[in-house]
């Protein structure tokens, strides 16, 4: 059983890696912190009790455009959505669950390291004075807090595990206010969630993680867009991640899965310089309320007890202020 076990990580390490070297270069908002979206999935609130749970992430994405507001100037608006952006990011995870019990579930911590990777294409590269919107890549915004996980309950009779974790996401990652798009946010966002997972029947599994974000302030935004006196508060938002699967051959499940994103209020931009002067709209169509839907199909295979393979491709559609294109998903989850 050992040596099964060691194959079966191998294989899936090694299938990350050709994943990684083969797709495409997760799309970078301009304003917002790089979210959650779509990256957990399949069994997300299923944690089966206490104990070292890692996973690795490689997410994928390829936005074809960017889609703004109607009443943006009509050469901004050009501009924009003729603009694509594409990003690859690696992520590696660590849950630690203990045996304390508190309210019920068992108390833990979890933390979350980012390598992002991104790039642009488009006429808004030769507006800016470096003709570059892009910070290339680098170590993203590590995600940190306490878990509080209940397993083997049940909701309706039906076997329910869920999870309250209070995420913040620390401003570690690479930053450069030379750049509109960074690895990094520069910011402090405090984004708990609530995430379950409710089998319906012993073969059909649905599960959703609620997040709801709100964001600090960035004093030094994009230098060349906003000015050297500028300062940007992201708008607070919503943004939850849902997947539904049944088993239809041993251990091999299907079904499908999506993320949905609204921003409550807008980006807060006070004394804006720099070339938002001199490119007017530019500024106002970057700090516009963001919105964006996603469903695709999803696979999983759950090859050992304490291993679990899931891949998920999406497509994004009613994106708003925001780039719209297609994400791919890769995770691994293996239970210490």
């Amino acid at each position: 059983m050992d040596r099964i076990r060691t194959w079966a990580w191998a294989l899936a390490v090694l299938s990350a890696v050709a994943v990684l070297g083969l797709c495409p270069p997760e799309a970078a908002a301009f304003n917002q912190p790089v979210y959650n979206l779509g990256l957990t999935n399949a069994l997300d609130g299923a944690i089966p009790g206490p104990g070292v749970y890692g996973m690795f992430y490689a997410q994928f994405y390829s936005g074809n455009k960017i889609e703004v507001n109607d009443d943006v100037f009509p050469d901004i608006k050009s501009v924009l959505e003729q603009t694509e952006v594409t990003s690859m990011a690696a992520v590696w995870q660590i849950a630690y669950i203990s045996k304390l019990e508190v309210l019920g579930g068992f108390l833990g911590w979890n933390i979350v390291i980012p390598v992002v990777v991104i790039d642009s294409q488009g006429d808004i590269n030769g507006m800016v004075a470096k003709g570059q919107i892009e910070n290339k890549g680098g170590l993203g915004d590590i995600i940190t807090g306490p878990v509080l996980q209940w397993s083997g309950k049940s909701l309706f009779g039906k076997p329910y595990f869920h999870r309250v974790e209070l995420d913040v996401i620390v401003p570690t990652g690479k930053y450069s206010d030379e750049y509109l798009i960074n690895p990094g946010s520069n910011i402090v966002t405090f984004n708990p969630y609530y995430a379950f997972t409710l089998f319906p029947t012993p073969k059909t599994d649905f599960s959703m993680r609620i997040h709801y974000a709100w964001n600090s302030t960035n004093n030094s935004p994009y230098l060349d867009l906003y000015g050297p006196d500028a300062s940007l508060q992201p708008g607070q938002n919503i943004h939850f991640n849902y997947t539904l699967q049944h088993n239809f051959y041993k251990t091999f499940w299907a079904g499908m899965s999506g993320y949905c994103m609204w921003q409550l209020d807008k980006d807060d931009l006070e004394n804006p310089g720099g070339l938002s002067g001199t490119i007017p709209g530019l500024a106002d169509a970057l700090v516009q309320k963001e919105q964006v839907y996603a469903i695709g199909p999803l696979f999983s295979l759950t090859p050992l007890k304490n291993l679990l393979l899931t891949w998920a491709s999406v497509w994004e559609i009613g994106a708003k202020n925001r780039s719209e294109g297609f994400r791919t998903t890769f995770r691994v989850l293996y239970g210490f």
